[in-house]
This record gives structure tokens, sequence and C-alpha cells, in this order.
């Protein structure tokens, strides 16, 4: 069915209406006659609330009023069909109707197949005006949605960009601790959060907790409960098969947790937090997946390496340092202790008679022995001190800061505290005794680490040919006639 077409026909008077427009609703249209006034605000109100197709206009002596008329017109109606009749318009005054907004100026009186004709011309314009103006606003709606595209695009580039710069940050460090401290600086720049917790499992349970802000710290009862509950989530990670293995949403949406696997290996979980209760939105909780992967490379690669670095290090039997390691670690000590001018002491220790002990009771009794002596031995000694096996059955102790006479002292509490120890198993009769060495710096002859440790070896050669179970301290002596000490 054709919609019946809706003409406003607009005069000066409407007492007597115009004589086409009887013939008008003859041929289907819906026709109706109000007064046209130059301020119209009754028909302005007409048209607003009843649809109008043709607005008819029989134009008087001015067309100051139809053109204030049609602009306000234009102001909620941009699309309705306005003809003017009237007599006696001059070239100016069309033109100037025209550019105001009507369809078409006709001359007063109108054959009415002319009037019909000029309608239904203006309809199809009307028409295809309707159409530009939908099309239009289609265009703008795809615009829109191509504007807010390219804003998601550009908004999700510089994410990548900022995705790509964490994960360079991340693979430049190869301890955990370095890695936890470039991820809470540079998480923040991807995504804004108050609390991160890292938990790794790979290797016992590590908790590290950090904030947004390095100059702010997190309470004390905060990261006592923060690290427990990271330790609950790890197990729950560890022992429970039906443990979400992407994104877990808690609390509103203001926490995130994050799973991190390798090749089906559970390395830990990361824990994201907004104090605040801001919610994590789909977006941010996509990005922040991102991070699960690379990180979980990252935490694996340093596990492996500290693994490597402690079997560099460490003696595989009693766990303090090796050889290799005391090394280094003395000519560490020996540089300071010259550049500050402070005292630094040397211990060497071996187990009196260890060889009966393979000899007799096998050499698993005798790596017993030795473990359980590197186990004595760290419980005697300070935390700044350093202990290593040096080969055998022997053990060394640097003592930063420490004179002879302090030097002495510890070796004594260790040869008593070992003499006291009971380190029989299986009804085996082990008592233990060792021999000590002692030597120190600034002394004279002492210029290196070399010749530090060797005196600490020739004092525990002299301990051990004067009978064992005895402290020898290196002290230099003075030959009068050369006017030099000798070691």
């Amino acid at each position: 069915m054709v919609p019946t077409v809706r003409i406003l026909i607009l005069s000066e008077k409407t007492e007597n209406p115009p004589d086409w427009m009887v013939p008008l609703k003859l041929r289907g249209y819906s026709v109706t006659h109000l007064e046209f006034s130059p301020g119209s605000e009754e028909v302005l109100r007409f048209v607003q609330g009843e649809p109008t197709d043709v607005i008819l206009i029989e134009a008087g002596d001015s067309i100051t009023g139809i053109l204030r008329f049609i602009k306000r017109l234009r102001s909620f109606s941009s699309s309705t069909c306005v003809i003017v009749l009237g007599s006696g318009f001059q070239y100016e005054i069309v033109s100037e109707l025209l550019q105001g907004g009507v369809f078409s100026v006709l001359k007063s009186p109108c054959a009415l197949a002319h009037l019909d004709k000029t309608i239904r011309q203006g309809l199809k314009n009307r028409q295809r005006l309707i159409d530009i103006l939908q099309l239009s606003d289609r265009l703008e709606a795809v615009c829109q949605e191509l504007s807010e595209d390219r804003n998601q695009l550009r908004r999700w580039s510089e994410d990548l960009s900022r995705l790509h710069i964490l994960h360079q940050s991340l693979t430049e460090h190869l301890s955990l601790d370095g890695v936890f401290d470039a991820l809470v600086t540079n998480l923040g720049q991807v995504i804004a959060y108050d609390v991160l917790c890292l938990c790794v499992m790979t290797h016992g349970e590590e908790v590290h907790v950090g904030t947004d802000n390095p100059t702010r710290s997190v309470p004390r009862a905060r990261l006592l409960e923060l690290k427990e509950e990271m330790l609950n989530y790890s197990r729950l990670f560890a022992e429970d098969a039906e443990f979400p293995s992407g994104v877990l949403v808690q609390k509103r949406g203001s926490e995130i947790i994050l799973p991190m696997t390798v090749a089906g290996e559970k390395i830990g979980l990361l824990r994201v937090i907004r104090e605040t209760g801001r919610p994590f939105d789909a977006y941010q909780s996509r990005i922040l997946s991102m991070v699960a992967a690379p990180l979980a490379l990252v935490i694996r690669n340093a596990v492996i390496y500290r693994r490597m670095q402690t079997l560099a290090t460490k003696d595989e039997l009693t766990s303090v340092l090796n050889r290799r390691a005391f090394t280094n670690a003395l000519d560490r000590e020996f540089k300071r202790a010259h550049r500050h001018g402070a005292a630094l002491s040397l211990v060497l220790i071996d187990i009196d008679h260890f060889k009966n002990v393979n000899d007799c009771y096998g050499h698993l009794a005798g790596d017993r022995i030795l473990y359980e002596m590197a186990m004595v031995l760290k419980k005697t000694i300070r935390e700044v001190d350093v202990l290593a096996r040096y080969g055998g059955e022997e053990f060394v102790i640097i003592l930063p800061e420490t004179n002879l006479d302090e030097a002495a002292i510890t070796a004594q509490r260790i040869k008593e505290t070992v003499r006291t120890c009971d380190f029989s198993r299986d009804h085996l009769p082990f008592r233990v005794t060792v021999s000590i060495g002692v030597s120190h710096c600034p002394a004279p002859g002492i210029d290196s680490p070399e010749t530090l440790f060797h005196q600490a070896d020739q004092a525990l050669y002299i301990a051990k040919q004067s009978g064992r179970d005895r402290i020898v301290t290196h002290s230099p002596i003075w030959n009068a006639e050369s006017r030099q000490f000798f070691p």
C-alpha cells in the first residue's frame, strides 16, 4: 500500500479555501488548511506534531515571513517539500526563495495538473534528500565507528609498544629480584595498579610484594597478609588440577591473578591489585594476560641461572661455598680491607685423622661427618663471615674486619664447639677434633690474598705437626741483624 501524502496548505485567510484544495483530496492527498501569519507558531507546532510531506504557501506581497518560517522549519524538518504560489514575483525574489529552501515557486493561479506535477516532482526530490540524509547518517555512524576503531588501534599499538618495553626490561635480568624490580617499575606504564605480588614455585616458594610507587611501602600487617594469601593461592595452584589456567578475576574485578606455566610446568602466580577497588575492565585483563607467558619464561630462566650459579659456587656435599667461590670471595675481601685499611683474618680448619673415618667406616660415614661439620661451622660464625670447603676435609673461613686476637677467639670457639659435638650415628663412636691455622692482615710479608692463605696454611701445618687438636696463629719473626720480618 502506497502511503498517503500529507499536504499542508498555508494561506493568509482560511475562510475561502483554494480552488484546487478539493481536487487535491480527490487525487488521494491528505490535505490540511491553516492560516499563515508572520509568526506562524501554530503552524510550526502543527508540523512538529503531524508528519508533513508537502507545504503549499500562498504568498502575499512580502516574502520576509516566508523566509523566516522556512528557516525555523528547517531546524527540525530538513526534508519537507515547500512550494510557494504567488503572482508577479520578480527574478530576484524567486532566487531568494529558492536559496532559502523553497523547492519551487509557481505563478498563481496555477493549473491543477501543473501543481500536481510539481508536487510529485518535489516528493521525488524529497525522497532523494531523505535517502541522502540517511546515507549521510550512516556514513557519519561508519566514520564514528572507524574513529573509535582507529582510537582502539592506536591504544592497542601504544600498549603493545609498552608491553615490548616491559618484556625487554624483564629479559635484561637474570636474578629473580631484578626481574621483579623491572616488573614493578614497568608494568605501571601498561596498566595502572597499586600492589603487585609474585609467587615463584619452581624452587620452594618465594613471594615478592611491591607497589607502583617506589616511595610508598606496604604496611607490615598488610605485607604479611598478602604473603600468606599468595602462599595459599600457590598451594591451590600446585595441587588443584581444576585451578583456572587463564585470567582469574576476583573481588569485583579489583584483583587479577595470572597463573604462569611453561610447557606444562607450573612456574608461579602473578597477582595485580587495585586497593582503591577500581575494577579492571575486559581490555585491561586481556593486556595483563599477555604478560604471563613471557614473565613465566623469564622467571624460569632466572631460576635455572640461580641453580647454575649454585652448582658453580656451592660445594655439592655441604652446600657451603666451593674452592673457586672462596678464591673470588677472598680476593674481593682482601681488596676491600686494603682499600679501607681494615683488618682481615683467615681461619683454615682440618678434621683430624679424617682418613681413618673413611677407612674404618666408609665414605658415606665420612660424607656425613663433612656435612655435619659444615652445619656446625655455619652456626658458630657470624653472618658476615664467609665459610667454604677448600677441599677434602679442609674448611676455610674469611673473617672481615677481624684482627688476629679476635680471630684466635673465634678459632677457639670453633675448636671447643666441635670437640663437644656428638657426630656418632648407628652406634659408631665418632668423636671429632680439628686443627686450625690462623693468619691476618695487615701484617708484614702479607701483600696478597695468596700470601694470606699461605700463612694460614703454614700455621695449620704446624698445628698438625705439633699433635693436632690445637690452634696456631701466624706471627712473623723479627730478625735483628737484617732488621726485617720473616714468616
